[in-house]
């Protein structure tokens, strides 16, 4: 079943516009980016309610919490002196500091660089995103997917592109697995349940999503050729999140709110 989950921009010429170049960015990316320290942060999962989801990451200087529901989520960045907030719901990006709140709007011109600019001066954002890189790149289970998406938001303001080039990998992978399941092939995960007057199980949910994770990317691919310019790499970077975001979203409303993994 394949379904649109969110749409940003209601054009598609200015979708085109504004699509991630998912090129793999992370050799030359990995040398600006912030060293890996030897220890491995716990992620700590909790589902706290029907289609909610809370997961929770921290070392002794900056506490990454992300609560993630049927239509939004919503990621809070805590330090000593600095707090940020990353609200993504309905298309929509917001972000809020002490200083104000900034949103990335239908036209998002002039917001993008005031975006950036909010990344870049955080302090929290500067440590969550070197705490995010210590979690293990996992992309099956359901913690080290959605830090990545947040650790891909932060590194907008840093200039990095690795958990984007590492999701982009994941999506490779996936669509190769779909490309090889049998129709009779027994499906794992397949307790059924009744949701608007079909059966579906975890297992038809995870497929939905890497579907829509795949048609995400070959959205964006169809559309980079004719992106240039700075501003256009940060703005791609932020639509494809916000639309990554979205699908994970779906996911949590069409499982019940049972994180994945495996």
């Amino acid at each position: 079943m394949e379904r649109k989950m969110y749409t940003l921009f209601p054009h598609r010429a200015l979708m085109a516009t504004m699509l991630l170049p998912l090129l793999t960015l992370a050799s030359a990316a990995s040398a600006a980016s912030e060293p890996l320290g030897s220890d491995v942060p716990t992620v700590k999962v909790t589902r706290v309610g029907p289609a909610r989801v809370v997961v929770e990451v921290a070392n002794a200087n900056v506490s990454v919490r992300k609560e993630v529901t049927r239509d939004s989520s919503l990621v809070t960045i805590t330090s000593r002196r600095d707090e940020l907030q990353v609200h993504v719901a309905r298309g929509r990006m917001v972000l809020s500091t002490p200083h104000g709140t900034v949103a990335l709007e239908d036209d998002p011109a002039e917001t993008v660089m005031r975006i950036v600019a909010v990344l870049q001066r955080s302090e929290a954002a500067a440590l969550a995103r070197t705490l995010l890189r210590q979690v293990p790149d996992t992309p099956r289970d359901f913690g080290s997917q959605t830090l990545a998406l947040t650790r891909a938001v932060l590194e907008i303001g840093s200039g990095d592109a690795s958990a984007l080039a590492s999701r982009r990998n994941w999506v490779e992978q996936e669509r190769i697995r779909l490309a090889s399941q049998s129709p009779t092939q027994p499906r794992l995960m397949r307790v059924t349940w009744q949701s608007s007057g079909s059966d579906r199980g975890p297992g038809d949910c995870w497929d939905v999503y890497a579907k829509e994770a795949i048609r995400i990317a070959d959205d964006t691919l169809e559309c980079i050729s004719g992106i240039t310019g700075w501003f256009s790499y940060y703005a791609c970077n932020i639509v494809y999140i916000v639309r990554a975001e979205a699908a994970m979203a779906w996911f949590i409303a069409c499982s019940g709110g049972f994180p994945f993994s495996g």
